[in-house]
């Protein structure tokens, strides 16, 4: 671990380092949590801790069907699936939001890939404040509708600003086709409540990727 300056939690200073025992993880790709965490949080968000202004993060939704697949429906259940058995939940639905995630759909046109997540409004000082998750015409058979509420779990996660993907197929963020698992691992879910369990500002960048003494998971 390397040895660092002061950053300022609101006006609060903040010694670095602070304790990040390295966690043990499932996936054979990543030596410990930490490791994985800086690796789905360096696009966009370059290992700096940022947080949403509230939790449960609000889904906005809108009618949207292509065929006998209602994408509304499997986003709802995507974010179900994120939210169990967690202390706290993720995600809620919430039509009034005027933050958070609103579902976007393209109903003239496919879109490549067929879904994805775009950060489309910033706060004052760089924090996302919006993201779309965009879907096109793309699936329109009630056979697809699987594999269009595993796409909107991978798309979550980044929702959760896990923006990276992860080389493990056994993660929802493998980033080499599209994912082959239904539901968040438990690596993933481990990542996301590190993250947002960490002061916001924090440099992960600043730590190191040895193993160290693991914890328990």
């Amino acid at each position: 671990m390397k040895t660092a300056g002061t950053i300022f939690i609101g006006k609060i200073p903040l010694q670095l380092p602070i304790p990040l025992p390295r966690q043990q993880v499932n996936s054979s790709h990543y030596a410990n949590l930490l490791e994985l965490l800086k690796e789905l949080t360096t696009p966009f968000f370059n290992q700096i801790v940022t947080h949403w202004p509230d939790y449960p993060i609000p889904i906005r939704l809108v009618e949207a069907t292509n065929g006998p697949i209602d994408l509304a429906a499997c986003l709802t259940e995507a974010a179900e699936i994120w939210n169990q058995n967690e202390p706290t939940p993720w995600f809620e639905v919430d039509s009034s939001a005027s933050w958070g995630i609103r579902l976007v759909h393209f109903q003239d046109r496919e879109i490549h890939p067929p879904l994805a997540a775009q950060i489309t409004r910033l706060d004052s000082i760089g924090r996302p404040l919006r993201v779309h998750l965009l879907a096109g015409t793309n699936y329109n058979s009630l056979l697809a509708r699987p594999y269009v509420v595993r796409g909107f779990v991978h798309e979550l996660g980044h929702a959760l600003f896990l923006w990276g993907h992860s080389t493990d197929r056994i993660h929802c963020l493998w980033g080499l086709a599209p994912p082959l698992v239904s539901e968040p691992s438990e690596d993933e879910r481990k990542a996301a409540r590190l993250w947002h369990g960490l002061p916001d500002g924090l440099d992960l960048s600043q730590y190191d990727n040895l193993p160290g003494e693991l914890s328990s998971p």
